[in-house]
């Protein structure tokens, strides 16, 4: 992957001729395709199901995958955690968790 991000450096000036409305329809479908599996989340399952409806809440209302992603990735650790499940949380999640923390802390630092 990271080999076709160098070489999509070079063809940079070719991508950004392509207009946004030629790119739109895709990524409309890429979303169609993604919420599918919406309808496959337990409900049941509070400590799956808010993270998941948090992430694709903030995710459309601030227009930011990343404020989504990280939302949904810290809720799910704090949920876990509270509900004494912390040994379910596997250290790739608590690796995230604490990049997203400090995204956060940098983020609301720069503005």
């Amino acid at each position: 992957v990271a080999g076709f991000f160098v070489l999509a450096l070079f063809f940079w000036p070719v991508f950004v001729i392509v207009p946004p409305q030629a790119t739109a329809p895709a990524l409309v479908l890429v979303g169609v395709l993604m919420m599918q599996g919406l309808g496959r989340i337990d409900l049941t399952d509070l400590s799956n199901a808010v993270p998941i409806v948090l992430t694709l809440l903030v995710t459309v209302l601030t227009n930011n995958l990343i404020n989504g992603m990280a939302l949904g990735t810290l809720s799910l650790i704090l949920i876990l955690v509270f509900t004494g499940r912390a040994r379910e949380v596997s250290g790739v999640v608590w690796g995230l968790g604490i990049v997203f923390l400090a995204f956060f802390y940098v983020t609301t630092m720069l503005m």
